[in-house]
């Protein structure tokens, strides 16, 4: 099998992190709800991770929230600073960039037609930094009370400029929430250090942790965050309220700590070389480019070892299956992303390839073999 989807969720995933997640079901109870070894045990594995992540990306341990998904981190972020806004009606505006994920545009979208808020979309031209730099700076207004940025297309791999856009947002004291769900394990960030408020990963993908958790991470300037969810902490329990203090005011409920636990391993071990998945990646396009029939979009230098192409024949959801039965994992079809592909102009999808450093030139030239057979 030839695995070319790892913008979807990275494979395969290290033995150590698979290890670290069964040891930890032998281990591990319920944590902070008990004095005994399994109840501690999980407990202290969680504030490990809550330490290493903290020193990954310069937030304190208290700041890094647990969550089930990056779907639910965006989701509980957005609605959390909103919550936050009283003045929050449909004269205050957020603004997003032409490249986000459904997990921003839908929970916003839905927001704009209660008539809560205004949702303005920035057109990212993939073509110049300075000039989506520009159009951002435009569409901060002085009613713009949040604004929602990805660090890098879900779609084609561009990479914004983020820590420029967070020095924009910063001196209009705009609240900035970085999508990071893509370029995390691929890019080191420094959140304290550069304006973000908020910063959502999606472990899974490039760091090559399990499914079921992620973190949602809180800079030193990000304002106060009210739950969506209450429940359950195993912290002062005699109150109707949620606790005042992070982590435990966002984490109502059980943590995964199997998980957990596995997600220290697995950013433990980032190393953030990218070099054989782009050495796959330039190898594709360059062949690709001969082909007549074939369409590649959204090609930057600022990305990620991502490929967006179209067969001008095929849709894309045929390209996709007609690949999986030669054992060639892609995705077809429009990636949780309607306007990614509106703004790159792919309104009918695309097939997207993305590579990771367990990918070889030797598994690039079997896939241009395989294009080949439908050219």
């Amino acid at each position: 099998m030839i695995y070319f989807d790892n913008s979807a969720t990275s494979f395969p995933k290290d033995t150590r992190v698979i290890d670290a997640m069964c040891k930890a079901y032998d281990r591990f109870g319920n944590p902070g709800r008990s004095g005994h070894a399994p109840s501690l045990a999980a407990a202290k594995a969680i504030y490990s991770c809550r330490e290493t992540i903290g020193r990954h990306y310069n937030v304190s341990p208290e700041r890094v929230i647990f969550c089930p998904s990056a779907t639910f981190a965006l989701n509980f972020a957005i609605k959390g600073l909103l919550r936050n806004k009283a003045a929050t009606s449909k004269n205050s505006v957020v603004i997003i960039s032409s490249l986000e994920h459904n997990s921003v545009y839908r929970p916003l979208y839905k927001l704009h037609k209660q008539g809560l808020i205004q949702l303005r979309i920035v057109n990212i031209d993939i073509a110049s930094q300075s000039n989506a730099l520009s159009e951002i700076r435009k569409a901060i207004c002085k009613n713009t009370i949040l604004a929602v940025f990805t660090h890098a297309s879900n779609v084609c791999g561009y990479i914004l400029p983020i820590y420029e856009i967070a020095k924009l947002t910063r001196k209009k004291k705009v609240p900035l929430i970085v999508d990071a769900a893509q370029s995390c394990g691929h890019i080191p960030m420094d959140v304290d250090s550069n304006d973000i408020d908020v910063l959502c990963l999606a472990a899974h993908k490039g760091i090559g942790a399990p499914f079921g958790t992620t973190a949602m991470i809180l800079g030193k300037n990000c304002p106060d965050i009210e739950p969506i969810i209450e429940g359950g902490t195993g912290s002062i329990s005699l109150s109707g309220k949620m606790p005042n203090f992070y982590p435990d005011k966002l984490e109502a409920g059980t943590q995964n700590a199997p998980a957990i636990h596995a997600l220290e391993t697995a950013v433990s071990l980032i190393d953030y070389n990218n070099q054989q998945a782009m050495a796959v990646y330039r190898f594709i396009k360059d062949e690709m480019l001969k082909m007549p029939l074939i369409t590649l979009t959204g090609l930057s230098e600022n990305t990620l070892p991502v490929l967006l192409f179209n067969h001008n024949n095929i849709d894309s959801e045929t390209v996709g299956a007609l690949l999986a039965k030669n054992s060639i994992c892609v995705r077809g079809g429009f990636h949780c992303s309607p306007l990614a592909h509106k703004s790159l102009g792919t309104n009918k999808g695309g097939v997207r390839l993305s590579f990771s450093k367990y990918n070889t030139i030797e598994e690039a030239a079997i896939f241009i073999n395989q294009i080949k057979c439908l050219c």
